[in-house]
C-alpha cells in the first residue's frame, strides 16, 4: 500500500487506491510498497497523470452523489 495517507477506507479495492487503482495509477503519489521513490516526470507526462488522476476523482465524486441519493430515496 501506498505511504501518502491521502485515501481512507473503503476505496476501490481495498487497497487504499480509488476505484481499485494500483500504485502505478490513481493516487499519484509514486509510492511502492513501502519505499517512497521521487518520481521524475516530464511537463506533459506530469499533466497527463494529473488530468487522469482528476477524472478519476470525478468519477470517484459522482459514485459518492449516486450513493447519497440511494440513501435519501430510501428514507
Amino acid at each position: 500500500m501506498c505511504q501518502c495517507k491521502g485515501h481512507g477506507p473503503g476505496h476501490g479495492s481495498g487497497n487504499g487506491h480509488p476505484q481499485g487503482h494500483s500504485h502505478q495509477e490513481g493516487c499519484g503519489c509514486g509510492g511502492q510498497g513501502g519505499d517512497l521513490k521521487r518520481q521524475s516526470y516530464g511537463k506533459e507526462e506530469q499533466l497527463g497523470k494529473l488530468e487522469k488522476y482528476l477524472n478519476d476523482l470525478k468519477k470517484e465524486v459522482k459514485a459518492v452523489e449516486e450513493l447519497i441519493k440511494e440513501v435519501k430515496e430510501e428514507a
